[in-house]
């Protein structure tokens, strides 16, 4: 078995299992790159005192937050 998660919410996975929930650990980090990736694409054309750049800055961070969140329910 192989335990994932914090010491309060431990998930435990058999090998099989476990190679399952990292296909869709790898595919939820890919959407989510992707995502953060297109929103980062932007930054080279704003400078940092327009406050399109605070807005984008927020949209990463929403991105990072989205995906953790997402590790976190699947026992990561």
């Amino acid at each position: 078995m192989i335990r994932i998660g914090s010491i309060d919410n431990k998930r435990e996975f058999s090998a099989e299992e476990s190679e399952e929930v990292l296909i869709v650990f790898k595919k939820v980090t890919k959407l989510a790159s992707e995502k953060s990736l297109r929103v980062v694409s932007a930054y080279g054309k704003i400078d940092k005192s327009d406050p399109e750049w605070s807005f984008l800055a927020k949209r990463v961070d929403d991105c990072i937050q989205d995906w953790a969140n997402k590790i976190r329910r699947l026992g990561g």
